[in-house]
């Protein structure tokens, strides 16, 4: 949802924030789709295959994906309120 969003405000005019990732919004719209998808995938499998385990032996890793979860469900939110934003300054 991320990578749809994300290039679907580039198409309007918004800028990837994102230094890593805005060196391929530039290039193919399919390998920066997949690069965004990819990193996050790994990623998130990663941390699933190491929840049980706990970081610095302090924090558990599951607590720390689900802080990602939230991350990830905040930044669709505030995607989608500027694809609002920008839809309607493109309508105007």
């Amino acid at each position: 949802m991320d990578a749809f969003l994300t290039l679907r405000l580039l198409s309007l005019g918004a800028v990837e924030v994102n230094p890593f990732m805005a060196l391929f919004v530039g290039g193919n719209v399919a390998v920066f789709a997949f690069l965004k998808m990819a990193i996050t995938g790994v990623c998130v499998a990663l941390m699933v295959l190491l929840a049980g385990y706990r970081l610095m032996r302090v924090l558990r890793v599951d607590v720390i994906l689900y802080c990602i979860l939230l991350a990830y469900v905040i930044l669709i939110g505030h995607e989608m309120g500027m694809l609002r934003q920008l839809a309607d300054a493109v309508i105007l």
